[in-house]
């Protein structure tokens, strides 16, 4: 079963919400690259996995004072080589 489904032709996801823990998402297609490495030789797994690592610090902080609902967003859920970052936002009362 495929957690976060492949990008589509735009270079997006397919509109919707993903859940999954941290080491599906180390283990996705947003951090390791979208097909074959010799296919994306610009892919930039360390960076993304930098990233990620960087989120959940954030997560659990969260976590910590009560917020479960956690989004990530951005050109990191994109097909971009490269995202400068994670946008996200959190739901909170």
């Amino acid at each position: 079963m495929t957690l976060i489904p492949p990008f589509g032709r735009d270079g997006l996801l397919p509109p919707g919400d993903y859940e999954v823990t941290f080491p599906e998402l180390r283990s996705s297609n947003l951090v390791l690259g979208p097909g074959e490495p010799r296919a994306f030789p610009h892919w930039d797994a360390a960076w993304r996995l930098r990233l990620v690592d960087n989120l959940e610090l954030l997560v659990r902080q969260l976590w910590q004072v009560g917020i479960t609902e956690v989004f990530a967003d951005g050109s990191f859920v994109e097909d971009k080589d490269h995202p400068n970052d994670i946008d996200g936002y959190f739901v909170c009362d």
